[in-house]
């Protein structure tokens, strides 16, 4: 009789757990929630249901600076932040019910928040979104960001703090056109060709590969065309060979000798496997805070701007410096119709302005944005075919995306670059250059004559 009950026992237990499971769709995870680039620390950890990401209500709102109350009477939850015109307005959440209060205004939810182990939780984009935020989701890295301008570091307040040779209104307008042989990578030219003067030009450094002599005489022909240089420095051999030694110290030397602003642009796309110096973020950031010391010690123009790929996003965090460390935040995007020659990999309906959204959102609330690199194939030796209609509307739509949308997006270089010719083997696949392209040129020209786009980097 025993074996029989301990039997029926055992098959109750079973049956509870299938039902629990086919009506509970939720998993815990190692969720990583930022708040501005800083991890919020979670008591009890979050857990995806049904797609929605649930939070203990409590430590999200007091994290962003709400204050938060339990009615035990009532059983609710009311979240209360400061209204505008100086008095509160509040939310009011119950554990089970799809209907939430705001000021009195009832507002359907499509997640109920729920009770666990004796604290509240609800949907973080839900109470995001009604306190004003926004919120990005790439696999278990959540961002939250906040719409505002950056806060001053010294006084903590919004009150229009500006980074290193940030411009208040405006974009810079910067180019590569190093490598473009129609124009023998003339810069002159080039503004000649598009209409307006660029206020950057860059180019690309090996570090302890490439010439000073070299170096030198370029920095000397961006001065020439009264324009701040941008230099993409890459060690492509390697952190171990970033030391404090004589070489930095010399690229220092010459980079302060420009007497003016520089966008120094470090081991970039670091978050790409193809770099050399991927693959161990604690070594970068040491090595980025170094070259960060040096630059600021004997060249204080120097703007460190720490330049990520768009893809892949889930290991970007992890490489960042700090914002001690960084003046500028970067990205290189690019517009192809396939991905890395693949025609079975096809990014024709890639937009632009989405590739920029991850970088802009989780960085733009505390450091300019540079667009570090810009192209849009027209020709494409994957199928043979010509795409002019394609590079012109995605032209459009991230210059006067980035006027129109990103207020924060200060800088954009375009990738002036034939790389049918001018790349290494195996990636020449896409032309990017402009000045071979006549509509292409004339949509080019017609985009930055907008004022907004500026021709020259402010002095301080």
């Amino acid at each position: 009789m025993k074996k029989i009950k301990m039997g029926l026992l055992a098959t109750l237990l079973i049956l509870l757990f299938i039902f629990v499971s086919a009506n509970l769709s939720w998993a815990a995870g190692p969720y990583i929630v930022y708040y501005n680039g800083k991890e919020i620390k979670f008591d009890v950890a979050p857990y995806e249901i049904n797609g929605r990401l649930m939070v203990p209500v409590r430590t999200i709102s007091e994290t962003i600076g709400a204050t938060v109350l339990w009615s035990e009477a009532t059983e609710t939850v009311t979240v209360l932040k400061p209204a505008e015109n100086g008095t509160e307005d509040w939310l009011e959440l119950k554990p089970g019910s799809l209907n939430a209060k705001y000021n009195n205004i009832i507002i359907p939810m499509d997640t109920a928040p729920q009770s666990r182990g004796g604290r509240t939780f609800l949907p973080l984009r839900f109470i995001c979104e009604w306190l004003g935020l926004g919120v990005n989701w790439v696999e278990d890295i959540i961002t939250i960001y906040t719409k505002n301008a950056p806060a001053n570091p010294d006084t903590g307040k919004y009150d229009n703090y500006l980074a290193k040779y940030e411009p208040a209104r405006g974009c810079y307008l910067g180019a590569y056109v190093y490598q473009d042989e129609l124009i023998k990578g003339d810069m002159a030219t080039f503004n000649e060709l598009t209409g307006k003067k660029h206020a950057s030009f860059f180019r690309y450094f090996g570090y302890k590969q490439g010439s000073f002599t070299d170096l030198r005489n370029w920095l000397k022909k961006v001065k020439n065309v009264d324009a701040a240089p941008h230099l993409a420095v890459e060690p492509n051999r390697g952190l171990d060979e970033v030391l404090d030694d004589e070489y930095l110290h010399e690229l220092a030397t010459i980079l302060a000798e420009v007497e003016g602003p520089v966008f120094l642009r470090w081991a970039s796309e670091m978050n790409g496997d193809w770099s050399a110096y991927s693959g161990d973020p604690q070594k970068y950031i040491q090595k980025w805070r170094l070259v960060h010391d040096v630059m600021e010690k004997i060249a204080p123009d120097v703007i460190m701007v720490w330049t990520v790929f768009t893809f892949p996003q889930r290991n970007i965090l992890s490489y960042y410096p700090g914002d001690k460390y960084v003046d500028w935040v970067g990205v290189n995007i690019y517009n192809v119709i396939y991905h890395n020659d693949n025609i079975n990999d096809v990014a024709s309906h890639e937009d632009p302005l989405q590739l920029l959204d991850y970088v802009y959102n989780t960085f733009s609330p505390r450091k300019p944005i540079q667009i570090s690199e810009y192209g849009v194939t027209h020709y494409t030796v994957t199928d043979k075919n010509y795409y002019i209609d394609f590079a012109v509307q995605k032209l459009t739509r991230m210059y006067d995306g980035i006027k129109n949308r990103y207020p924060r997006v200060k800088s954009i270089f375009y990738f002036d670059v034939n790389n049918l010719v001018n790349a290494p083997e195996g990636r020449q696949i896409n032309n990017y250059a402009v000045t071979d392209e006549p509509v292409i040129l004339d949509t080019y020209k017609r985009l930055i004559a907008d004022p907004y786009f500026l021709s020259s980097v402010i002095r301080e």
